[in-house]
This record gives structure tokens, sequence and C-alpha cells, in this order.
């Protein structure tokens, strides 16, 4: 087993007959698996742990994490940007469309 980085690993194997592999990793959504690049199923295991059913022969498993929230928490900051920005330039706009208070008051005044 070779940890290629802390949210993926890579591990060859020989199995005569089909086997379950697992994982000292906590079972959570957003990890993947590739049997020689098929996809391949993760199971939990051991009420907690993390598990792939392997083929036999000798092949490469690959085991990859990918963070379910981290789109959807990039969707909503990029909208809340974007809305941001346009609530700005909208005051902004309205700022500068009115007129200009002071310079009549000084008007009416001399």
């Amino acid at each position: 087993m070779t940890p290629d980085t802390g949210d993926s690993y890579r591990i060859r194997y020989t199995a005569a007959s089909p086997t379950l592999i697992r994982f000292a990793i906590p079972y959570y959504p957003g990890w993947a698996a590739s049997v020689s690049g098929q996809p391949v199923p993760v199971v939990p295991v051991d009420l907690a742990l993390t598990g792939i059913h392997l083929p036999p022969g000798n092949n490469e498993v690959t085991v990859v994490y990918h963070s379910t929230w981290f789109r959807l928490g990039s969707f909503i900051s990029g909208l809340s940007s974007l809305l941001t920005a346009a609530i700005l330039a909208w005051a902004l706009f309205r700022i500068r469309s009115r007129p200009p208070i002071l310079k009549a008051r000084e008007s009416a005044s001399s």
C-alpha cells in the first residue's frame, strides 16, 4: 500500500478468489475506488470502516476521497459573492442617481 496523498491510496494485490479488503479509514460518503481503472463500490465494514470487494487476479486498487460538501460550499460561496457584488452595485447606482441634496439646500439659503 502506497499513500499518494492524505486522500488517496494505491494498492497492488494478487488474489486467487474474490476477496474483501478492509481499510482502517472511517467509512464516509465521498470515497471512491477503482480496480485496474474500473470503478467498484466502496462499502462499510465492521460498522465504521471502509471496504472494497476485489476480483481475483493481479490488479491495482486506487482509493480516492472527494469531499461531497466541497462543490456545494464552492457554489454557495460563489453565489454569495455575486449577490453581494450585485447589492453593492445597486446601492452605488442608487447613491449616484439621487439629486444632490446639499447643493439644493445651499441654493435655497442664498
